[in-house]
């Protein structure tokens, strides 16, 4: 019997160290979220307005940066709408607040911080996570920056 989508998510190594630390975000959610850690967004009541961050950057990641991916899949990890390649099951995006964070490769990173990307911007540390992350930039990425970021996760 296979395994369903999103239960490995939660057991793959290139995600061990990111998902605690999205679950620690919300100390008062921290007990839903643990019950229900990785679901569909369709499980999940309004969740443009629930998942503690803003709705239109909700909508940028799973609407406007997915459309650049296709074949990625929208999900809700530790309460935190991201972007997750459909075979890996590796988080390569993430939504947080006002902001939002890539997952790049080695190249892509080094172009995204040439031009200004950041690890760090207020609550969004991630350099508590890997050294593999970026805080988005909105209309400055580059849309195969977001490519590299889904290859790279399907490894």
């Amino acid at each position: 019997m296979p395994i369903p989508f999103g239960v490995k998510l939660l057991g793959v190594q290139e995600n061990s160290r990111l998902l605690p630390w999205l679950l620690s975000r919300y100390r008062e959610a921290r007990n839903t979220w643990a019950a229900n850690p990785s679901c569909s967004p369709d499980d999940v009541p309004n969740p443009y307005f629930s998942l503690g961050t803003r709705p239109d950057v909700i909508e940028w990641v799973w609407k406007d940066i997915q459309r650049t991916v296709p074949s990625s899949r929208r999900w809700v990890a530790m309460g935190t709408p991201v972007l997750v390649h459909p075979d890996s099951e590796i988080v390569f995006m993430f939504a947080m607040g006002t902001g939002y964070a890539i997952r790049l490769p080695e190249e892509a990173r080094a172009q995204a911080i040439a031009v200004g990307a950041k690890r760090l911007i207020g609550r969004m540390d991630l350099t508590a996570v890997t050294d593999d992350w970026v805080v988005g930039m909105g209309s400055k990425d580059k849309p195969e920056w977001w490519l590299s970021a889904f290859e790279s996760a399907s490894k």
